[in-house]
């Protein structure tokens, strides 16, 4: 199973960590349009992305993905498997029949690569705009390493004060859809 060292961050705009991170970054922007489709599992979770054609990204077009990690508000180690398809759509309704349907996550991602790390810089409908970095390991990489990797990124992107998302987009699409419930309930 692969795994990287990863959290997100929150911020109001992606100006000063796109400069920050044009500077250092060995590869990119590379522009991404992708479409995450979450499925109910009891372990983990699952969702398959359907990306945007772009040749320039040398990325699969549509792979679906399995993942674990803590939900906490600290870089942490994720594990993941990842599976490529030419049939998405077709993928997508064997799992929501089997599954059921979850959120719907549509985003507009900016890659840069700097080594072995990736730095995202997303901008989701419907929440605003996060970086996602995500330092990758090698098999025998050990993950003390790649939180100190982690922690060197955070400096030098300036990101030390932003505030860590402890959940995945999804979960902030169905906490925003709750409360938005919520407000227009009437009373």
């Amino acid at each position: 199973m692969a795994r990287n060292v990863e959290a997100k961050f929150q911020v109001l705009s992606h100006e000063l960590v796109r400069a920050r991170a044009a500077e250092t970054a060995q590869t990119g922007p590379i522009i991404l349009n992708q479409v995450d489709y979450f499925f109910p599992v009891p372990q983990g979770r699952l969702k398959l992305r359907i990306q945007e054609s772009n040749a320039a990204a040398n990325a699969p077009q549509s792979e679906l993905i399995s993942y674990e990690r803590t939900d906490n508000a600290e870089a942490r180690l994720s594990d993941y498997q990842r599976f490529i398809t030419a049939d998405p759509e077709g993928l997508r309704a064997i799992l929501a029949r089997s599954l059921g349907e979850g959120p719907v996550v549509r985003k507009r991602r900016e890659l840069y690569l700097i080594e072995q790390t990736r730095v995202h810089l997303d901008t989701v409908e419907g929440l605003g705009c996060f970086v996602e970095i995500e330092v990758v390991l090698a098999e025998h990489d050990e993950e003390e390493m790649g939180m100190a990797v982690f922690a060197e990124h955070i400096r030098l992107l300036g990101l030390e004060s932003a505030p860590i998302v402890e959940v995945a987009y999804a979960d902030l699409l169905v906490s925003q859809i709750a409360q938005d419930d919520i407000g227009r309930t009437k009373i």
